[in-house]
């Protein structure tokens, strides 16, 4: 079950909307971040989580995150950057 216990935050990202809220799913207590999938001529391979500029996590399938580690924040700086199959990511 989803208990959003703070805050939800939509921000625009590069034309995307990145949607950042805290939540708890099965006990664990952490932040949640949905975004519109990324799109590429040819392939996306994935998107990038960054946290307050650094790099935390790949998603290669979809478009939802839930970081549970440690200094996990909705009031962080969450970036997604998307990758395509040649490595060239998204500004």
């Amino acid at each position: 079950m989803n208990n959003c216990y703070e805050c939800t935050f939509e921000v625009e990202l590069f034309g995307k909307v990145l949607t950042v809220k805290a939540s708890e799913y099965w006990e664990k207590k952490g932040t949640e971040l949905n975004w519109e999938a990324s799109v590429d001529d040819r392939i996306v391979a994935g998107d990038e989580i960054y946290r307050d500029n650094k790099l935390i996590d790949f998603v290669a399938i979809g478009s939802f995150y839930f970081d549970v580690s440690e200094g996990n924040n909705p009031k962080a700086k969450y970036k997604i950057v998307a990758v395509d199959g040649d490595g060239n990511k998204s500004k």
